[in-house]
């Protein structure tokens, strides 16, 4: 049982930080991508900046108040939730048809975002209950966040070239 409850522990771990890297990823990718996607999509100056700015403004204002929600409903119902949010905007952001919808999707985005990354912490928390595997989930936790805002800009340039 212990095994078991072990390799849970991981792999709760490794949701959450594909997760945690999937929102990080989705803050930096726009920088790279905007001159292709203002031009499929006929984007203004001000649709532009915000493509670029409205996951992040929106993520932003949003994570104390749902962070302070997931802890009073549940931490796995708001992660849940928010993935699911985050699945449906990623599909309309991928097929958006205009600068508008991209830009409605992002926001949309930035509601599952701000749902799911309080949450990935505080399930990191409780699920390890060891002092230094829960530092050593932390950590993992943290690089994951760093690498996926450096993986922003390159995902961004290859997505564009080949789809």
């Amino acid at each position: 049982m212990t095994s078991q409850k072990t390799r849970n522990r991981w792999l709760v771990l490794a949701i959450l930080s594909s997760a945690l890297l999937l929102i990080t990823i989705d803050v930096t990718v726009p920088y790279i991508a905007l001159p292709r996607l203002t031009a499929a999509l006929s984007a203004s100056a001000s649709e532009k900046l915000w493509i670029v700015n409205a996951y992040p403004l929106v993520m932003a204002g949003l994570l104390p108040g749902l962070g302070t929600l997931g802890d009073r409903l549940g931490h796995k119902q708001f992660f849940l939730a928010g993935l699911v949010v985050f699945g449906v905007a990623s599909l309309v952001a991928a097929f958006a048809p205009s600068a508008a919808v991209l830009i409605a999707s992002r926001v949309l985005l930035a509601v599952g975002a701000a749902a799911m990354m309080p949450a990935t912490l505080s399930i990191i928390r409780l699920t390890f209950e060891n002092e230094a595997e829960r530092s050593f989930a932390i950590g993992v936790w943290a690089a994951v966040a760093s690498g996926g805002a450096a993986l922003g800009p390159v995902g961004g340039g290859l997505l564009p070239e080949h789809f």
